[in-house]
């Protein structure tokens, strides 16, 4: 489905928005898709739609908060008696998605967003509302349960975060895509670049930081590897801290503010990816902020990143060639590598901004209900 974006006079919708429960809305929660959320449903807000927000209590929103829980509800943080009386955290998805629902009559668009911890939830009631669903797909497909997720895209609009993203996800049908975008003025231009290699993730396998360690070690180079690390891989950290040189330093899990200048000072991000990601929110943030990406082209990889352009995309695997691009960005003369942080800027003020994201997501909203 393409999406032509236009500036005439929009019709002004009401729109309900549902949350996972995982995670509060808010502008820097811990997982991004909550945090799609909170600017999508400002973006809309400030275009003068009528905007209802299902999440958590404590979730953060210039729009109609609905809450049946005070604050985010994680499997883990359920007592064992609330467990041995049959309690579970995809209940309480279930019961946020059935209350929206019920509310049918008051939306025109009713936009879920499914990811691998919640809100699967909110499909099972799309059959028993006659306003069109949206469903933003913000994890890998075959994450969803897709025999499940399958039986409801006669009734629900399915969207993709990539084109690499739709192209995978075709046993459902979907035909679009929508980039996820980010405040632009918030990640700000760094104009004075530091020295170090950044890479700013999870400490997960599927993130790579054990391979964008080995590469820092063999150029030799300083090294920040900032995120916060994976409970279920505990051996993963142990690796990471085994081969680390005396020029990495690591970092905790850091706040907005701490994560921007970390972005800005950069010399670059290397994003040694494993996996097909749907989109990779940490690319367009740090390219925001001027810093050039390095990274395996996987997943949605070329398509944010453009290959001599705004870093560098390499043969997945290739850790010999990863080396090499990111030797590129250091031994460029300062003015090519200045170009390069221009370019960088612009193609996210261009392609990834909150307000392109926005638009195209009303667009959307518009041809589901045949209004254009």
């Amino acid at each position: 489905m393409k999406i032509n974006v236009s500036n005439r006079r929009r019709k002004k919708l009401r729109i309900a928005q549902i949350a996972p429960l995982n995670s509060a809305v808010e502008p820097d929660p811990r997982y991004a898709t909550t945090g799609i959320i909170y600017y999508l449903t400002e973006g809309l807000r400030k275009k003068g739609h009528e905007v209802t927000l299902f999440a958590s209590g404590d979730s953060q929103t210039s729009a109609k908060l609905v809450a049946l829980t005070p604050s985010v509800v994680n499997e883990k943080d359920l007592s064992e008696k609330q467990k041995q009386k049959g309690y579970r955290a995809y209940l309480y998805n279930f019961a946020l998605a059935a209350r929206a629902y019920r509310q049918w009559q008051e939306f025109d668009i009713i936009h879920i967003h499914l990811g691998n911890n919640g809100q699967v939830e909110g499909l099972f009631f799309s059959d028993l509302a006659p306003v069109p669903t949206i469903a933003s797909v913000q994890c890998m497909f075959d994450e969803l349960m897709p025999e499940i997720v399958q039986s409801f895209q006669k009734k629900v609009t399915f969207v993709a975060l990539s084109k690499d993203h739709l192209e995978k996800a075709q046993p459902l049908k979907s035909k679009t895509f929508i980039y996820n975008g980010i405040d632009v003025n918030k990640f700000s231009y760094g104009k004075d670049p530091s020295d170090y290699l950044l890479f700013l993730s999870r400490l997960h396998p599927n993130k790579g930081a054990l391979t964008a360690v080995k590469v820092a070690k063999k150029l030799r180079l300083p090294i920040k590897v900032a995120g916060h690390r994976s409970t279920s891989r505990p051996e993963y950290y142990q690796a990471i801290l085994k081969e680390k040189g005396r020029r990495a330093e690591l970092i905790s899990e850091v706040d907005l503010p701490t994560k921007i200048k970390l972005y800005q000072r950069a010399k670059a991000l290397i994003f040694p990816v494993q996996i097909d990601e749907p989109f990779g929110l940490v690319m367009i943030e740090a390219m925001a902020c001027g810093t050039p990406v390095v990274a395996f082209g996987r997943g949605s990889v070329p398509e944010i990143v453009e290959d001599g352009k705004t870093g560098f995309v390499v043969k997945p695997g290739d850790l010999a060639g990863l080396a090499k691009a990111v030797k590129k960005i250091y031994e460029m003369p300062q003015k090519d590598y200045l170009a390069l942080r221009q370019r960088c800027r612009k193609r996210v003020e261009e392609k990834f901004s909150i307000g392109r994201m926005v638009d195209h997501y009303e667009e959307l909203y518009l041809k589901v209900r045949g209004e254009k």
